[in-house]
């Protein structure tokens, strides 16, 4: 059973010094998937009330020179930004229980520690703001040519959700990335998801969308009507 309180690993939320160590190093949330109708561009994604929504976190770029590699991840997600949309919210999936909605798949092809030995990993999820962490005791791992997979994020989209939500990490030092020797990996990005919800629960258009439809039907006949009568009156 997988526990769900923080293990500090390494030295992971433990460094009080900033380290100006390159640019271009990011933490971002990036949706993979969803139930029913949907769309993914980016790190945005449209999808209908009612959806599950899976959102990956991604590493990449620690681009300081050697010897500093990446040793420890952690991100703190910010909870008051699944009310961020129109209406409605977003909410963590937690059936059968948290972790299935909140968690590290080490077993994920691109995961960032895929390799190292020695890893530890850890959840904090009895609070809303949940807490991913993970670190490698030995081998630390160098710069990545592509982003890399850290954690998965699971959320599901109320009936009444309707707008856009901006899903945010909070910003470093919450979020943010260590080398083997030590300091923070800074400047650090941290990237929202956007999950935009459209329609209603069962895809059908809303009442705007509907006074759209019936427009150009009307219009439709407006111009068949029109035609016609030209039509006639030619003959």
């Amino acid at each position: 059973m997988k526990s769900h309180v923080l293990v500090r690993v390494a030295t992971v939320g433990m460094i009080a010094t900033l380290a100006s160590m390159g640019k271009g190093e990011e933490v971002a949330f990036v949706p993979v998937s969803a139930t029913g109708a949907h769309s993914i561009s980016g790190n945005q994604i449209v999808v209908t009330p009612g959806a599950q929504v899976t959102l990956e976190i991604e590493v990449s770029d620690w681009t300081q020179p050697l010897p500093n590699l990446l040793a420890t991840v952690e991100a703190v997600l910010d909870s008051s930004s699944l009310t961020s949309g129109a209406a409605g919210s977003l909410s963590p999936l937690i059936v059968p229980d948290p972790s299935a909605g909140a968690f590290i798949d080490e077993s994920h092809p691109n995961y960032v520690f895929k390799g190292a030995l020695g890893t530890i990993t850890a959840t904090q999820l009895a609070t809303p703001n949940y807490r991913w962490a993970a670190g490698v005791v030995l081998g630390p791992v160098a710069p990545p040519v592509t982003p890399r997979y850290f954690a998965t994020l699971i959320l599901e989209v109320s009936g009444d959700a309707s707008g856009t939500f901006t899903v945010e990490m909070q910003p470093p030092p919450q979020t943010a990335m260590t080398s083997n020797l030590g300091p923070f990996v800074s400047p650090l990005t941290v990237t929202p998801a956007q999950i935009t919800v459209v329609g209603t629960p069962d895809g059908i258009p809303t009442v705007s969308e509907w006074g759209l439809i019936v427009m150009a039907l009307l219009l439709l006949g407006g111009a068949k009507v029109y035609f016609n009568r030209r039509r006639t009156m030619q003959t």
